[in-house]
C-alpha cells in the first residue's frame, strides 16, 4: 500500500494489496493488478514498481519454503537448541525424527533451493538476453521467474505471462523444469540426489578397480553419509510421488497435444505444439504460468486442466492441491476393494487403513471447501460466467494461479472468497480441520464400541 510500491505513486488499495500478499504467500499467482508495467500490461490496471515486485518476490520465497522450514533454518543457523515442540512439528514436515538429521535436512532444503533458483536464473538470463533485454533487466526477469517457478507461483513480469515466449524452448524448458523440481517435494529430491551420489560413487570405485589402481577409497564425509542414508530410504512415498507425477505429466502432455492440435496450438509448428502441450501439462500442477490463452482452450482441455489443478503436486514441496500421493492412495484403495484383498499392498509394502482414510478425508474436505467457495462466487459475482468462476475457484484452492481473465473483474467480496480459498489450499484442509477439532475426552479416549454394519454404494 506504500506510494512507491506502484508506478503511479498512489499505492495499491487495501483489498488489492491484501489480495496480492495472500496470493504471493500462498504461492498462487492470481493477481488483480499488473505485477509489472512490462509488455502486455493492462493499461486500465495499476502496475507495481520495482519495489513492489521485490516485495512480491520475497513473499513468494517465504511462502514457497514454508514458515516452519524457515523457522527451523533460523534456529539451526543461529545454533539454537531445538525444543520438543519444534522437533515434533518439523518431523511431520520433513518425515524425520532425529534432531541431527532434522538440522541437516533443513540445511539441505536451503542449499537445494539456492541451487535450483541459481541455475534457473543463469539459464533464464541467457534466454531473456537473447530476446534483446538489457543486462540488468534480463537479470531481474531471470531471477524473478526462477524464484516464482521453483516456488510454483505463477507471478510474471509480463502482462501476458509467458505467451510471448511460446516458441522459446530454453525459457519454457527451464521454467517447466523448475516447476517440476519444486513440485516433487524436497524429500523426493533428496532421495533422487542420494541415488545419483551412490551411483556416481559406485562407478568411480569401478573405474579404480578396472584401472588396477591401488588407491584406497576415502570414507564418505558427513554430507555424503547423510545422502547415502537418504538413498536407502527409496520408500513407498517417493516411488508413488515420482510415478504419479510422471503419469500426470505424460498423460497431460498427450491430451493437450491431441485436443488442441487444431485449437489453441493451431498456429504453432509441430515442435512448438509439443513444447506448449508439455508446458501446459506442467504448469497446471499448481504453477500458474501460461504460454497460451486459457480462455482459448477447448472445453475438454479446460476440464482436464481443472482436474490437474485440483490434484496439484507432491507433499513436502512448494506445490498445492490435494497432492499426487493422496490420489494415488485413493486409487490403490479402490483397487483393493475391487480385488477383495483384506489389506492394501503397494510395492511389497502394506499400507495402514488410516492412511487411506486420511487421503479420503483430504479429498472430501477439499471438495467441500471448494464447493462452498464456488457457490459464494456464483452468488456474489453474478456478472461472471459459470465456467470462468469454477476455473478461478479451483485455481485459487489449488494455489495454481491460472485464470481465464476474470481475476481483475472480481468485486471486493469475490476477492475475499478467493483469498479464503488460497489460504485453505496452501495450509491444507486437513490441517485446518485438525486445528479446530477437539481431542476425545479421557473417559472415551480408549473406549471401543461393538462393530456395526453400514450399506454403501
Amino acid at each position: 500500500m506504500l506510494p512507491f510500491a506502484t508506478v503511479d505513486g498512489a499505492g495499491a488499495t487495501a483489498v488489492d494489496a491484501f489480495f496480492t500478499s495472500v496470493s504471493a504467500v500462498c504461492v498462487t499467482g492470481l493477481s488483480v493488478l499488473n505485477t509489472a508495467p512490462g509488455p502486455g500490461a493492462n493499461p486500465d490496471l495499476t502496475s507495481f514498481s520495482l519495489f513492489g515486485q521485490v516485495v512480491i518476490l520475497v513473499l513468494v520465497q517465504l511462502g514457497g519454503l514454508g514458515i516452519m522450514t524457515l523457522s527451523m533454518a533460523v534456529l539451526t543457523l543461529g545454533g539454537k537448541h531445538l525444543g520438543f515442540g519444534t522437533q515434533n512439528a518439523m518431523s511431520l514436515v520433513l518425515d524425520e525424527t532425529d534432531a541431527v538429521m532434522l538440522r541437516r535436512s533443513t540445511v539441505f532444503i536451503l542449499l537445494l533451493t539456492v541451487f535450483f533458483e541459481g541455475l534457473g536464473t543463469v539459464l533464464l538470463f541467457q534466454g531473456f538476453s537473447a530476446h534483446g533485454f538489457p543486462t540488468g533487466e534480463a537479470l531481474w526477469l531471470a531471477l524473478f521467474h526462477s524464484v516464482a517457478a521453483f516456488c510454483n507461483a505463477g507471478f510474471s513480469n509480463f502482462g501476458d505471462n509467458l505467451m510471448g515466449f511460446r516458441g522459446d524452448g530454453l525459457i519454457l524448458g527451464t521454467v517447466s523444469g523448475l516447476i517440476v523440481a519444486g513440485g516433487l517435494g524436497f524429500t523426493a529430491l533428496a532421495v533422487i540426489g542420494a541415488w545419483l551420489l551412490r551411483l556416481l560413487s559406485y562407478r568411480g570405485q569401478q573405474r579404480i578397480v578396472r584401472g588396477y589402481m591401488s588407491t584406497t577409497v576415502a570414507p564418505p564425509g558427513k554430507t555424503a553419509s547423510w545422502f547415502i542414508r537418504m538413498g536407502r530410504t527409496w520408500n513407498l512415498h517417493t516411488r508413488l510421488a515420482l510415478l504419479s507425477t510422471a503419469v500426470l505429466l505424460v498423460g497431460g502432455t498427450l491430451w493437450f497435444f491431441l485436443a488442441e492440435y487444431y485449437g489453441a496450438f493451431n498456429s504453432l509448428s509441430l515442435g512448438d505444439k509439443l513444447l506448449n502441450a508439455w508446458f501446459q501439462s506442467v504448469t497446471t500442477r499448481t504453477a500458474g504460468f501460461n504460454s497460451v490463452d486459457q480462455a482459448a482452450l477447448g472445453r475438454a482441455s479446460l476440464a482436464v486442466t481443472m482436474v490437474l489443478m485440483f490434484i496439484g503436486g507432491s507433499p513436502g514441496g512448494t506445490a498445492g492441491g490435494v497432492k499426487t500421493t493422496t490420489i494415488a492412495t485413493i486409487w490403490m484403495g479402490f483397487q483393493t476393494v475391487l480385488s477383495g484383498a483384506p489389506r492394501m499392498v503397494a510395492a511389497n509394502r502394506s499400507v495402514e487403513p488410516s492412511t487411506v482414510i486420511r487421503a479420503a478425508a483430504v479429498v472430501l474436505l477439499s471438495s467441500g471447501l471448494l464447493l462452498a467457495g464456488f457457490l459464494a462466487l456464483l452468488i456474489t459475482q453474478p456478472h461472471l460466467g459459470f465456467v470462468e468462476l469454477l476455473f478461478e475457484s479451483i485455481s485459487a484452492f489449488g494455489t495454481v494461479g491460472l485464470s481465464m481473465g476474470i481475476t481483475a473483474k472480481l468485486g471486493a467480496l469475490g476477492k475475499v472468497v478467493l483469498m479464503f480459498l488460497m489460504f485453505c489450499g496452501r495450509v491444507g484442509p486437513l490441517t485446518i480441520a485438525i486445528a479446530f477439532s477437539r481431542p476425545p475426552s479421557g473417559r472415551t479416549a480408549g473406549l471401543r464400541y461393538p462393530e456395526g454394519r453400514i450399506m454403501v454404494g
